[in-house]
């Protein structure tokens, strides 16, 4: 009932308070059945609707678990707090690769923590970059006010520098032959998949985040993009909401992956 009353910031920080208090673990969370770590430092906002199951990156999470089989590497773009990448290794198992790639310094510590999750030593890789084709070493990255929003910055006089990374120098991160990706990189979607061709061939699943309200002509680039994908072999099996799974024509999938 108290959940529900919670409106302003002050309400968010007191009722988290509270609820650390009769859970005695304020920084546990587990929006997907997974208990993951949210430090108090993480803007309350988003705490709190984690506290109340709001559905975090629900789509991308049920297309995780409906399409990516046992033992498959995973590359994920925007590892974020790491949530999505708990649910990930959740399914593929504790061997699998999985390299995440995260462009906010301070959010580094939670993600390796939550990706960790169930992980065999070594088995986990994060890379503080961003995925740019500016042709530059660094690019400015701008945090946003929670860990949900940052992206490139337009401006290069804001933003933090930060390394600059393209799919197809993280491809070579990944063990031999296809692998899957994971990406919700904030609109920088856009420039990797028009400026990379071949390296799409080894990528049999792609779940796909695509933000079409940072997109210059919105929705008509949005169907642009999944045309792209689909020259390049990537059949469109599902969508949900702005969140695509796509399936690489030609190549045979270990199993076909079932749950919720």
């Amino acid at each position: 009932m108290l959940a529900r009353l919670i409106h302003g910031p002050l309400q968010m920080r007191f009722y988290l308070w509270l609820r650390g208090l009769f859970t005695g673990q304020p920084e546990t969370f587990s929006p997907h059945g997974i208990p993951v770590w949210v430090p108090t430092h993480i803007h309350p906002g988003l705490r709190c609707g984690l506290s109340r199951n709001w559905g975090y990156e629900e789509p991308e999470v049920r297309l995780v678990r409906k399409h990516i089989p046992p033992g498959t590497n995973v590359l994920e773009l925007g590892g974020s707090l790491g949530i999505v990448s708990a649910s990930i290794r959740n399914r593929i198992g504790p061997t699998a690769r999985h390299v995440i790639v995260e462009a906010c310094q301070s959010l580094i510590p939670i993600c390796r923590a939550n990706a960790s999750i169930g992980a065999a030593p070594g088995s986990v890789e994060i890379v503080e970059a961003a995925v740019a084709y500016s042709h530059s070493p660094t690019v400015q990255f701008q945090p946003g006010v929670s860990a949900l929003q940052g992206q490139l910055s337009t401006n290069p006089q804001e933003g933090v520098a930060t390394p600059a990374v393209t799919l197809s120098q993280l491809a070579k991160r990944m063990p031999a032959g296809a692998f899957a990706m994971v990406c919700d990189i904030e609109g920088a979607e856009k420039e990797l998949i028009l400026n990379e061709q071949e390296v799409f061939s080894r990528v049999e699943i792609l779940i796909l985040e695509l933000h079409p309200h940072l997109f210059p002509e919105g929705a008509a680039d949005t169907s642009r993009l999944v045309e792209e994908l689909e020259r390049r072999g990537l059949q469109l099996h599902e969508s949900d909401s702005n969140v695509y799974c796509f399936k690489q024509v030609g190549i045979s999938l270990r199993t076909e992956a079932t749950g919720a």
